[in-house]
């Protein structure tokens, strides 16, 4: 049986104090790795030892190492009681274990008739985000009955071959502690959803997962704000000279900027698209989207250059 208190205390004597969520799975505590001494966003998963940092996305399938950094007596304490987090090692470099579909994964598409409250619940959220039964299907949307997923939406993720390559599990309720739990899996390594997309075809580019459902079909999320030219995503638009839209939040114009540069420096025709008073794409309906996308403007690198002075200038980005 799982000590939980125990575990909470090791945490606490090594990264301060934490809230827990209702389930008292996650524990999210200020992140020891970006400093960020005003938010609880490094969250720890007590059961798996799993952690995930929000801001800064440190991340990693054993919080071994992240309290070791502080304390090697309380990571040995830890690791005492938790079992040592076992990894495969090929020429030093850590192989990350296969991703499989959580436990008990069904598909909320099928489950419309279901009188499981978690089914119930699950689809309920997705009327409130305005999702079809043709969303259902074309993401093939999920849901667990219990465990630490439960009320949670499932999306996992293909890629070209129709092989499982990850999923992202979004939470239903704004109490939950850690709005999306995925698997440790470095997000460079693979492309959400390959399977869906076209190389060949102008390509929207979101920052999350969730983000799609308002896109039209040719659309793919970053995983996050910051850009990689060896993330296979990068990879794959420069090589392919697949043409871009860039739909990014409103809170990272300077991210998009870079993005827009990094691309054009590989002769990828780039498009910026303003999502107006919304915070992301997410919250815009389809309707919505598709207006904004017909009026996509060509990025220009000297417009990029001025409105990065701006930004800097209102001090956004320091």
């Amino acid at each position: 049986m799982i000590d939980i208190k125990e575990r909470v205390e090791i945490l606490t004597r090594v990264f301060g104090a934490c809230q827990i969520d209702r389930r008292g799975i996650n524990a999210a505590f200020r992140c020891p790795d970006c400093g960020n001494s005003k938010k609880q966003k490094f969250v720890v998963k007590l059961d798996t030892g799993q952690y995930h940092c929000w801001v800064c996305d440190a991340r990693g399938a054993s919080v071994t190492r992240a309290i070791r950094k502080i304390s090697p007596e309380a990571a040995a304490r830890w690791e005492s009681i938790t079992g040592s987090y076992q990894r495969q090692f090929k020429d030093d470099v850590v192989v990350p274990p296969a991703v499989e579909l959580p436990g008990g994964f069904k598909l909320l598409a099928e489950s419309l008739d279901s009188g499981d409250p978690a089914a119930r619940a699950c689809i309920e959220y997705t009327k409130t985000r305005n999702l079809s039964l043709r969303d259902l299907w074309y993401f093939r949307l999920g849901y667990v009955r219990r465990g630490s997923l439960a009320r949670r939406v499932i999306m996992p993720s293909f890629d070209a071959d129709g092989k499982l390559n990850y999923w992202t599990a979004r939470s239903i309720d704004k109490v939950t502690f850690g709005k999306y739990a995925n698997p440790p899996v470095p997000r460079g390594e693979f492309i959400f959803n390959e399977l869906n997309l076209d190389w060949r075809q102008e390509l929207t580019l979101v920052e999350g997962p969730f983000d799609l459902m308002k896109c039209d079909i040719n659309a793919a999320p970053i995983l996050g704000s910051n850009i990689s030219r060896k993330s296979a995503l990068f990879q794959g638009i420069a090589r392919n000279k697949t043409p871009i839209i860039l739909a990014l939040d409103n809170d990272m114009p300077e991210k998009q900027h870079k993005w827009a540069k990094a691309l054009s420096e590989f002769d990828v025709s780039v498009k910026m698209l303003d999502i107006g008073i919304h915070k992301d794409v997410g919250e815009m309906t389809k309707e919505q989207f598709l207006e904004a996308k017909k009026k996509a403007k060509p990025w220009d690198k000297f417009q990029g250059i001025i409105n990065l002075s701006r930004i800097a200038r209102s001090g956004s980005i320091f």
